[in-house]
């Protein structure tokens, strides 16, 4: 509950501070959740976000709803084979992860509902990956999906 009031408080914050070029904060959200609570868990937060992020843009609902489903259930299936989570993977996979994002919604939107986002250069995704990925690794040492059960406790 804590993180769908926490998507909407970013959603909210995003549209007043930052109208221009901003960096994905619900899929860097998304997969932060989906590494700690799990794959089936980190796909349904990552449902309902998209399907409050597709209402908000009025548009078409769906884009955002694969795209962030995917994220999650990819970052975990990533995490449950890979041996030694750190932050270069971490890097890496938001890297992989923030293109794919963008590629689904761009694909989905000209597509399906017939806008043209050809008029849109290829630099403004680029530099929407590289703050997405920036926000992920800032937001790395507070989510730190490498900790465990234990060392939580002992945090809190």
């Amino acid at each position: 509950m804590v993180y769908i009031v926490l998507a909407f408080i970013v959603l909210s914050l995003e549209a007043v501070f930052v109208p221009s070029i901003s960096p994905d904060i619900i899929l860097v959200l998304v997969c932060f959740y989906s590494l700690k609570y799990g794959r089936l868990r980190g796909v349904a937060y990552a449902s309902i976000c998209g399907f409050i992020l597709d209402s908000v843009q009025g548009i078409l609902i769906g884009p955002n709803i694969l795209s962030k489903s995917i994220a999650a259930y990819y970052i975990r299936t990533v995490r449950e084979n890979v041996i030694q989570w750190n932050v270069f993977i971490h890097l890496i996979i938001m890297t992989f992860l923030s293109i794919i994002n963008i590629a689904i919604v761009r694909f989905s939107l000209e597509y399906f509902s017939g806008l043209s986002l050809g008029h849109n250069p290829v630099s403004i995704s680029i530099k929407e990956t590289i703050l997405t990925v920036i926000t992920s690794l800032i937001l790395y040492p507070v989510f730190r999906p490498d900790r465990t059960e234990s060392q939580e406790k002992v945090i809190r």
